[in-house]
């Protein structure tokens, strides 16, 4: 299966680009067996379930004006770094009660 925003070449099961991360199939994914079924199924050909209306719906192919940017391999990941914690103010020393006399 060539894609159809970098024209790859990919293997005839992928269902995303392995270049760009382009989607590469329309379809219905089944919620018993997660194979994917053309839009049309009113049941699974691998495992006979029914497909309800509301089965996870595959998008519809990205162009690359669409598709998400895609990270180059080897490039290193940014990590987001975390707020500073508060500033913790000194503790005021604790003052020495003298201890009560009895009369």
């Amino acid at each position: 299966m060539i894609c159809s925003g970098c024209h790859t070449p990919n293997p005839a099961q992928a269902r995303f680009c392995m270049q760009c991360g382009l989607c590469l199939v329309n379809g219905r994914v089944c919620q018993t067996c997660h194979t994917l079924l053309p839009h049309h199924a009113n049941y699974c050909y691998h495992c006979g379930a029914i497909m309800i209306a509301n089965a996870t719906a595959v998008p519809q192919i990205a162009t690359p004006q669409t598709a998400a940017p895609v990270r180059q391999m080897g490039t290193p990941v940014q990590p987001t770094a975390a707020p500073p914690p508060p500033p913790v103010e000194p503790e005021e020393p604790a003052t020495a009660v003298p201890p009560a006399t009895r009369p």
